[in-house]
């Protein structure tokens, strides 16, 4: 497992498309101070121009979650932080998820994590990165999940490259499990997911049991898809390892798991 840093594409975090408000920081360039809401604490500079990269100087791998390690589950979570003048991790949040447990994982080693700190015209500098944290097993080839363009981040998610009239649903994940089965040939996964329409939102789980080419996980994020089954079965679509190619999967809704919450 790895860490490498990367400074340049530091974005914060976006809420889910539910969620209400903007974003605690904005864009901000290359060696300028990103805005801060808070008047009282110091600017957050991102790499570029006199502001230097931090350097990774205490990094220890996380814990591989055992769900994970018995599903054979490989991905990579991408975390972003602030790195402080005295080079502490802070703020740590999910960039780009993967479930299974990786995410809270990463989380909780990154935290532990140690920094030479950045600096500007020598000073030390709090400064914004992200950083990604692989999960690989010895002796499996990557398996990583689905995960959710760029563009689909945020209240107004975005998929190019995907017919939205074929595929006119956004579903959104928010975590999943999974076990091997059939004696090491598949995977079962369950999924919590939301998935919003013309009528308003709905929350259920979803599950999907089969061979590894059927049964694809997938990251939390946003996800165009469409009914295979009204109301039984979706088709979800979601970008592979490379980010260069979507991929199909199906899921069965789990019965009874649906609870509605509809907009008036």
């Amino acid at each position: 497992m790895i860490a490498p840093i990367s400074a340049q594409d530091a974005t914060p975090p976006a809420p889910p498309p539910s969620a209400q408000g903007a974003a605690g920081a904005s864009s901000g360039t290359a060696g300028s101070p990103a805005h801060n809401e808070d008047r009282n604490e110091k600017p957050v500079y991102r790499v570029g121009k006199d502001v230097t990269p931090p350097g990774l100087i205490y990094g220890p791998d996380p814990a591989y979650p055992a769900t994970a390690r018995r599903a054979g589950f490989q991905a990579t979570v991408v975390v972003w932080l602030v790195v402080s003048p005295e080079g502490l991790p802070e703020h740590v949040k999910i960039q780009q998820g993967a479930g299974m447990g990786l995410d809270e994982a990463a989380l909780d080693t990154v935290q532990t994590w140690r920094f030479r700190p950045s600096t500007l015209n020598g000073e030390p500098v709090p400064v914004m990165i992200n950083v990604e944290v692989n999960f690989r097993l010895a002796g499996l080839e990557p398996d990583a999940p689905l995960h959710a363009p760029r563009e689909a981040r945020g209240p107004a998610p975005q998929f190019p490259g995907v017919d939205i009239a074929t595929y006119p649903l956004v579903i959104h994940i928010d975590g999943e499990n999974g076990v091997v089965a059939n004696g090491g040939l598949g995977y079962e996964i369950v999924a919590e997911a939301t998935l919003e329409d013309s009528a308003g939102e709905r929350s259920f789980t979803m599950t999907c049991t089969g061979p590894k080419n059927h049964c694809l996980h997938l990251a939390n994020g946003n996800y165009p898809a469409r009914w295979k089954t009204e109301n039984r079965e979706l088709e979800v679509m979601g970008k592979d390892q490379s980010g260069t190619s979507w991929k199909q999967t199906q899921y069965s809704l789990k019965p009874d798991s649906a609870s509605s919450q509809r907009t008036p």
